[in-house]
């Protein structure tokens, strides 16, 4: 938890606050918005989801590195996913945030990093939860051009993707 923020709540009023776009920081849905609703006039966006990295992180260390016109022999992109794997990266310090002072982010109150489990969110929504969030992510996300990856079936499978 972070300490420089008021107390979340529960989860059902965090997620409350975040569809309502009531947050610290404004409405996600604004802010996402604001800049994927230029994606047709920039060439220099790449839009890749956490669950296309799980899926094939070693395509999307190459989808990457062709994006930015930087070629990566296989001994680099081998190396690259060796380092950005879940495990790797959530026991790495410079990554999970445990070098950031307790009195900046309460880490007794859970780490920043979770399971990395692609669709883990319905362990943690209820079904009301779950249509709360579709119905508002439908409203205002209707005229987004990008697709949304909620989750992947099975690596070796093809994983399911919502466009709205």
């Amino acid at each position: 938890m972070a300490n420089f923020l008021p107390e979340a709540g529960t989860f059902e009023e965090f997620l409350n606050r975040f569809l309502e776009g009531t947050l610290n920081f404004g409405s996600w849905f604004d802010h996402f918005k604001g800049w994927t609703n230029q994606t047709a006039s920039m060439d220099n966006l790449l839009h890749i989801t956490y669950e296309e990295m799980s899926l094939d992180l070693h395509g999307a260390i190459k989808r990457v590195s062709s994006f930015l016109q930087c070629p990566l022999v296989e001994d680099e992109v081998n190396n690259c996913v060796q380092h950005c794997s879940f495990s790797k990266m959530k026991n790495n310090k410079m990554v999970n945030y445990t070098l950031i002072t307790n009195d900046i982010i309460d880490h007794s109150k859970g780490s920043f990093m979770r399971k990395g489990k692609t669709g883990d969110w319905k362990n943690m929504f209820t079904v009301e939860q779950n249509q709360y969030f579709e119905s508002v992510f439908t409203s205002k996300m209707h005229d987004c051009n990008l697709e949304f990856v909620w989750e992947v079936q099975d690596k070796e499978e093809n994983f399911s993707v919502t466009a709205v």
